[in-house]
């Protein structure tokens, strides 16, 4: 692909997401995103006139890459508006997640992260003048859990500080008056909000849908195709999942503390280390360290999550275990969580992508959310692989992390196709896993708040499972299968489809 095309698509993405670079390792173009009507209707037109081009240059994965990233970047700033109020990916979010991600070798001095914290309150008078224009209500459980997250930050100013050392005061202080913005903002839109999605009662929500299914499962999926999905991996695991729990192997008891869950994961997480050479025949240099999430996360946050290793910058990767009393998780879905998230999920493939030189920046530095999903989803089924000796509990656990990413299918579409409530949601979970109830709510007021995203675990497990199917079809041993998979890039699912037999 043309360095100037590859050019213009960071361009493109990178200038309206700067977090983006901050996570592939690099510093961010900008400190904020420009939100104003003038930047959106040249950045639409910008990524239009790129998908156009490379529609043009053929059907290669680089380029389709390239297609997809450039159509998500149009779509997200297209329908930018409350949906920023969210607290998975909001501005609270980027704060929290900032001093763990920032690229410190380029900015050991940390002048340009402090001069991104100071220029913060002026991002946020920029959310609130553009609120006047936002032309759809907001969803009251996303700004009630965008509230809490401001509100842990403002308990633990922490968050923003300097490693080994305190923000200047008057950054520290500007911080808090953005913040104390965004959340009046946040208030004052509850009182026209609506109890669930927005999207199932407003005129150009199916569209807005559509653009979401696209970014979440990099497929032209409509939503009957998903729910009808999520159906059949439910039904399929139905009758092993009913005898699993009728067996009485699996306690549902929460573990009893946060550090006793911490303790546990680090212990599987070691035991799985020493496991992977038989997953992969190449393994990745950096390490990935279990640790407590931030609790500014942690409040409104999944039980664990992946935060990547970058090797420019020497970080490890981070398998960060949510520590907010009372836990949510049971001792068999700390192994599920544990494969996932660190290895041989997230930090095998992520890991390996981030030291991979070899690779176009394009499929390197930009992640394709269902590959890098269903990758972590498929790597649940490895047990056997890693010569896991499995109790009835550990079966019953890894086989309701599969069907929990399942009934994601069907309720993400409840919610904003059907216009489910969250309680309709909640149960429909609670009975096709046995997951804890307050633990799903998180998770269906997440799918609330980030509409698409969760439906690219399930699709892209499902082509990564087809995928090493035909390589094993061809005689290609499973380590090997697995090394060559994770060393093409992240790539869209229509492209790994279309490769399949290469």
């Amino acid at each position: 692909m043309p360095d100037n095309v590859s050019e213009r698509l960071f361009t493109i993405v990178w200038r309206n997401d700067p977090d983006l670079a901050v996570e592939a390792g690099h510093l961010p173009p900008v400190l904020w995103e420009d939100l104003s009507p003038r930047h959106r209707d040249e950045t639409v037109l910008a990524a239009e006139a790129l998908i156009a081009e490379l529609d043009d240059q053929g059907d290669v994965p680089e380029r389709q890459a390239a297609r997809y990233h450039a159509d998500c970047t149009r779509s997200l700033v297209k329908w930018r508006g409350i949906d920023m109020l969210n607290h998975m990916t909001g501005p609270a979010a980027r704060l929290s997640w900032a001093a763990a991600s920032w690229p410190w070798a380029a900015d050991p001095n940390a002048e340009m992260y402090v001069e991104r914290l100071r220029e913060f309150p002026a991002f946020c008078d920029a959310v609130v003048r553009q609120s006047e224009h936002w032309d759809t209500p907001g969803s009251r459980p996303v700004l009630d859990g965008f509230i809490a997250q401001v509100d842990a930050i403002m308990r633990t100013p922490a968050t923003t500080a300097l490693p080994g050392g305190a923000t200047p005061r008057e950054v520290a202080d500007g911080v808090s008056s953005g913040l104390l913005a965004l959340r009046s903002l946040a208030v004052k839109a509850l009182t026209s909000a609506r109890p669930g999605s927005p999207l199932a009662q407003v005129p150009d929500g199916p569209e807005r849908y559509a653009d979401a299914i696209h970014r979440g499962t990099s497929l032209p999926m409509s939503a009957a195709r998903v729910e009808s999905l999520g159906h059949t991996v439910l039904s399929r695991t139905q009758e092993r999942y009913e005898r699993l729990l009728q067996s009485h192997s699996a306690g549902f008891e929460l573990l009893p503390s946060a550090a006793s869950y911490l303790e546990r994961m680090r212990e599987i997480h070691a035991r799985l280390v020493a496991a992977l050479p038989a997953v992969s025949s190449k393994l990745p240099r950096m390490a990935c360290e279990v640790t407590a999430m931030p609790e500014a996360n942690a409040t409104v946050g999944p039980p664990a999550y992946y935060g990547p290793s970058s090797q420019h910058n020497g970080r490890a990767g981070s398998l960060y275990v949510n520590m907010a009393e009372p836990v949510t998780v049971r001792d068999w879905d700390v192994l599920p969580l544990a494969m996932h998230e660190g290895v041989p999920g997230h930090h095998l493939q992520l890991a390996l992508l981030d030291e991979n030189q070899s690779l176009p920046d394009t499929v390197r530095l930009l992640s394709v959310n269902a590959f890098t999903e269903g990758w972590a989803v498929y790597s649940e089924t490895l047990a056997p692989v890693l010569g896991l000796e499995l109790t009835a509990a550990d079966e019953f656990g890894l086989l309701t992390h599969q069907r929990w990413r399942a009934a994601r299918l069907v309720v993400d579409v409840g919610l904003h196709v059907h216009g489910w409530s969250v309680d309709t949601a909640v149960t429909f979970m609670v009975e096709q896993t046995g997951l804890d109830r307050v633990a799903l709510r998180r998770e269906v007021i997440r799918y609330l708040a980030w509409p698409g995203q969760a439906l690219g675990y399930m699709v892209g497990a499902e082509a990564v499972s087809s995928w090493v199917a035909a390589q094993r079809a061809r005689g290609v041993p499973l380590a090997t299968a697995h090394a060559d998979l994770l060393q093409r890039g992240s790539i869209p699912l229509s492209v790994l489809a279309a490769h399949g037999q290469d």
